[in-house]
């Protein structure tokens, strides 16, 4: 239950005994000026990753890209004109691999995960 902005949850643990219980309900709120509802496409990737969001922002975007061991390999900031579709490119020297973009506008976080071909 609840809208598009506030969502509720709870879980469910079941024991091997079949016994279960519940845990509180928690309230998450979804801020829908924020990068939260963006595609990050192609992915698969290869030199450049766009981010689509049908939001305009007046905020400076921090990009890091993360491989899997948690380093960074990569960092941008772009500025609120080149919204709502930011191109990065440049991105060709990377290895193959998996890696993580963390996007951070207002001091809020959303991640993606990205596969480089």
């Amino acid at each position: 239950f609840g809208s598009a902005n506030v969502l509720y949850y709870r879980l469910k643990q079941v024991d091997f005994d079949a016994v279960f219980s519940y845990s509180p309900v928690v309230l998450v709120q979804q801020d829908n000026n924020l990068l939260s509802n963006a595609v990050v496409t192609p992915n698969p990737f290869t030199s450049e990753i766009t981010i689509l969001s049908n939001k305009e922002y007046k905020e400076t975007i921090s990009l890091q890209l993360f491989n899997l061991s948690g380093k960074m390999v990569a960092e941008t900031s772009i500025q609120p004109a080149d919204f709502p579709e930011i191109h990065w490119n440049n991105l060709d020297n990377l290895p193959a691999g998996i890696y993580v973009l963390k996007t951070e506008i207002n001091n809020v976080s959303s991640y993606y995960k990205l596969i480089k071909n």
